[in-house]
């Protein structure tokens, strides 16, 4: 029994040694440089799309968001990007929407959201429009900003 024991405690220590030898995956962390456009609606939920590329000018793709909303405060959502080299559907988890400024003819929105794994985005959101029977409607809306993306 005593041999026994001795080898139980051999394998034990022989697969520690194994495992913690294993190669550890470091995150990699790429900043992306984002245009794009985003639905009139902006309340309670806001979507927006376009283009995305690395700042190495080595990668491309397609990004979105589609996030929740309320009193200045983005309350949750998700963030997707895709290239050809990798892609990412991220929970958002946070982060501020405004305020606003500007007129009607173009009003300038700043977005910070906050990304599960560690990234973010910060774009500026520009509406233009013009006033129409005394509202103001909304002709286009753009979006330009950067993104920091942590894959596993």
């Amino acid at each position: 029994m005593h041999r026994s024991h001795r080898l139980l405690v051999s394998l034990a220590l022989v697969a520690g040694f194994a495992l913690s030898a294993s190669p550890v995956a470091a995150a990699t962390t790429v900043s992306y440089q984002l245009t794009g456009t985003a639905s009139a609606s902006l309340f309670p939920q806001v979507s927006m799309s376009g283009t995305a590329k690395a700042a190495t000018r080595k990668e491309s793709g397609t990004w979105s968001a589609v996030f929740g909303q309320d009193l200045g405060a983005i309350t949750g959502g998700t963030f997707t990007l895709k290239s050809k080299a990798r892609s990412a559907s991220l929970a958002i988890t946070g982060g501020t929407f405004g305020p606003a400024t500007g007129t009607c003819a173009r009003t300038t929105i700043p977005v910070h959201g906050v990304l599960a794994g560690g990234g973010s985005f910060d774009v500026t959101l520009t509406r233009t429009g013009s006033l129409v029977n005394g509202s103001c409607a909304v002709s286009s809306s753009t979006v330009a900003g950067s993104a920091s993306v942590v894959y596993p």
